[in-house]
């Protein structure tokens, strides 16, 4: 039976990350989460891609305090990345 889910904005898009991960829609997502939570994992076993860590390069050489080539990037794609902000700061002259 078809049911609609309240997820807080930043939860959704913490799921919707992992179910692009695995290469499946949020719906497909969810629905596993609630049935191997409810039915547990031997009714529908867990995806091995999800345990796989694919870390970028940037982010280990950056972790590796090495030097990082920035790039600057369009307002569409800034708000594109979930992490996505702006503020505005006025100071007085």
């Amino acid at each position: 039976m078809p049911i609609k889910v309240w997820i807080p904005a930043r939860m959704r898009s913490d799921l919707q990350a992992l179910a692009d991960h695995v290469g499946i829609k949020l719906s497909q997502y969810v629905r596993e989460i609630v049935i191997s939570r409810l039915l547990g994992h031997g009714t529908l076993p867990k995806r091995p891609e999800m345990i796989e860590a694919v870390p970028l390069p940037s982010a280990e050489e950056w972790c590796d305090g090495r030097k990082i080539p920035m790039r600057q990037v369009s307002r569409d794609e800034y708000w594109k990345a979930a992490e996505g902000e702006m503020r505005t700061d006025w100071v007085d002259e």
